[in-house]
């Protein structure tokens, strides 16, 4: 049994056991039942032999455990929480101030951000721990409440504070229920604004209803998205902007600043838009070719429609990134933003993946990024001591984004 108890112990000894007894089953029915018995006794006599901690664990009891799990994701949800108002703070100045460059993708914005109980899914602990975090009894009513006001927004100029349940805005009454605030980003587009330079909020605070006159603040239409990640990240899908976690637990506010007007960038360009009308003329054609060769009796297996697919992901894409790079400068610097030392930002993500520095694949190499942005500074610059708006040059033709507004502003 020594020789046993010195054995490593781990998952491998009993899967190469039962491998083995496998194979010799399939080759020896006749012997299953013995060698079912044979496999059991090795592995129970493995499990004997395996070494133990002389410490026993502590044994705790289920609601002191489930307790303890709420606090744990309450401290989750405090730095998604802290994580969100930060990078809205950021981005704000930048969606307001580029509202030329952002063509007909513009909408209205209040400088909030509303939730209720029912936009979060998960467990009955995740689903409590939300409850507590943000209100307790209030937000267990299913009402939108503000989530957080944006620093010098309207909301905030106004009075409006984070907690605070929304009643009213406008017209509009606020439904109860799990679809609440939904209801209103679906409606809200139909609220009679014109001619309006603000609207009329009536919030609950404190058991008592308070009425404010909010501004009415234009901004570029494409909302923000925090995802729980640790991977450095940020992205533009064509109608949201996207950080990871990660990004925003490395970046400091300026580089934040910098990177959200690259990814506003590629939005306002359609770059992604693009992208996809690649991919497009890529299937038809690849399906034309596949097709014509299957007709000849060669079966491709839609290899020539793959081939092309992968070469339109990539077609123009460091084209686009260089392009990005910018316009989102310029995107930096009409927000009031300091746009001279942008360039750092690339030495900051050089450290993060030097193999960065040399690669060029879907995106140019840093230093060539950084060079880029200098000279944009210099472009920028000129435009300010001539006294003249800080504009991109961009075809006498372009129009920006077309289409329907976005409901989530």
């Amino acid at each position: 049994m020594r020789r046993f108890a010195r054995m490593r112990c781990d998952r491998t000894v009993a899967a190469v056991t039962s491998d083995m007894v496998a194979k010799r089953m399939k080759k020896q029915t006749w012997a299953v039942p013995a060698l079912q018995r044979f496999a059991l006794l090795t592995v129970l006599v493995t499990l004997a032999g395996c070494a133990e901690p002389v410490v026993k664990r502590y044994e705790f009891d289920d609601q002191l455990m489930r307790r303890e799990m709420i606090e744990h994701v309450k401290a989750v949800i405090a730095k998604s929480h802290a994580d969100e108002e930060r990078l809205w703070a950021v981005a704000s100045p930048i969606l307001r101030e580029g509202v030329p460059l952002c063509g007909e993708a513009v909408g209205v914005s209040l400088g909030w951000r509303l939730h209720g109980l029912g936009d979060y899914k998960g467990s009955s602990v995740q689903i409590e721990a939300v409850a507590e975090y943000y209100g307790g009894a209030a937000f267990n009513t299913y009402r939108p409440m503000v989530k957080f006001t944006v620093p010098g927004g309207p909301a905030e100029k106004a009075g409006i504070k984070a907690g605070d349940i929304v009643v009213k805005v406008g017209d509009y009454t606020m439904l109860k229920g799990p679809t609440a605030v939904n209801a209103f980003y679906r409606e809200a587009p139909k609220i009679d604004l014109k001619g309006k330079d603000s609207i009329r909020i009536v919030v609950e605070r404190n058991e008592r209803e308070i009425s404010f006159d909010v501004a009415l603040e234009l901004q570029c239409d494409f909302p923000l998205i925090v995802q729980i990640s640790p991977e450095q990240n940020a992205f533009a899908d064509g109608r949201h902007i996207v950080f990871t976690t990660g990004m925003l637990r490395d970046a400091s506010d300026y580089h934040l600043a910098i990177i959200f007007g690259h990814e506003l960038a590629h939005n306002a360009m359609l770059h992604i838009q693009k992208t996809e009308e690649n991919l497009d003329m890529a299937i038809v054609a690849g399906t034309v070719i596949d097709i014509a060769l299957l007709v000849v009796g060669v079966d491709t297996n839609r290899g020539a429609t793959r081939y092309l697919m992968d070469q339109a992901r990539n077609y123009k894409s460091v084209e686009f990134e260089n392009e990005a790079d910018y316009i989102g400068m310029y995107f930096l610097a009409r927000a009031g933003y300091e746009f001279h030392d942008a360039a750092s930002l690339w030495r900051f993500m050089a450290t993060h993946n030097p193999d960065s520095i040399y690669a060029v694949s879907t995106h140019p190499p840093t230093p060539e990024r950084a060079l880029a942005l200098r000279r944009t500074a210099r472009e920028i610059q000129d435009l300010i001591d001539r006294g003249e708006e800080i504009m991109p040059k961009l075809p006498d033709d372009w129009v920006g984004p077309v289409r329907e507004k976005n409901p989530e502003s």
